[in-house]
């Protein structure tokens, strides 16, 4: 088993090191349930429908997670009654990951812009029977409108994103600015973004929030490193910015550098408690898988 793993690198992580239920999973079931859909049970108790073969379903049902620093980190910071917004939904993994640490008390606010993906979004929350959360089909950005939206491809639904001419392969969908929705809002313990490279105009369209200081914690993707445009964007508002990575006791926070993210797991925080996300994150140990 050793030596199969020293050859998989991939495998070299806590959900299968931790987990060797989860390495099983990947082995034998995956095969079993080869291009069907899936209906995962995660940690928390609540359902996700996913296909096998779309990039982040091959993950659910390998490990009962998606991007495990991400989610860990996350299952740490959510407390009961918070207000969550999830940025770029998917089939709503986050989403149902917030909802649980929030709940019954909070509320978890969720948009997604791909109309199909946004389609198995509310059949994943319907099918867990919650009623703190609220759905909106549409792309977050700095303007109230329609914007282009070019759909990826089935293989990972994940990478569909904004572009700033439309083409015979996009669609027009609408878009929304957060601060509309801070009008109405006192504070959110978190947002969290994931929208392929759109992030900046969506930090933008939240700047009244940032500004009075409404948001506690912001959770990104973000390519460019240290140097790109949405961290010194945050930075002016007073946040004081990590990048997130995997740990094998659990995910950590490090002071980002100049060099652009490579992998697959590109996450910032930015937070205007940073002693308290510290104390949250030295707490050895896994939640989600």
């Amino acid at each position: 088993l050793a030596v199969f793993l020293f050859m998989n690198h991939s495998l070299l992580r806590p959900e299968y090191l931790l987990r060797p239920s989860n390495l099983l999973r990947r082995l034998f079931l995956r095969q079993l349930w080869r291009r069907r859909d899936v209906v995962v049970r995660l940690k928390n108790g609540y359902q996700i429908a996913v296909r096998e073969g779309e990039f982040i379903g091959n993950n659910i049902i390998n490990t009962r997670c998606y991007d495990a620093p991400l989610g860990e980190f996350l299952w740490r910071l959510v407390r009961q009654g918070d207000t969550c917004i999830d940025v770029g939904a998917n089939i709503g993994y986050v989403t149902l990951l917030m909802a649980a640490q929030c709940s019954p008390s909070g509320n978890c606010i969720s948009f997604e812009a791909d109309p199909s993906l946004f389609h198995q979004l509310v059949e994943n929350v319907g099918q867990n029977h919650i009623s703190h959360i609220t759905l909106v089909n549409a792309a977050v950005s700095d303007k109230n409108g329609m914007l282009s939206f070019l759909k990826a491809d089935k293989l990972n639904m994940g990478l569909g994103r904004v572009v700033i001419e439309p083409t015979s392969s996009s669609v027009q969908i609408s878009a929304v600015r957060l601060d509309e929705y801070f009008a109405k809002l006192n504070c959110a313990r978190v947002v969290k973004i994931d929208v392929e490279g759109h992030e900046l105009q969506v930090l933008k369209g939240m700047s009244a929030a940032l500004e009075a200081k409404k948001v506690e914690n912001v959770v990104f993707e973000e390519h460019g490193g240290a140097g790109a445009e949405s961290l010194e964007f945050l930075h002016k508002f007073g946040y004081t910015i990590f990048r997130l990575e995997r740990g094998l006791r659990g995910p950590r926070l490090v002071v980002p550098d100049m060099a652009v993210i490579k992998d697959l797991e590109p996450n910032f925080v930015a937070t205007l408690d940073p002693s308290g996300l510290h104390d949250l994150i030295n707490v050895p140990g896994w939640h989600i898988f």
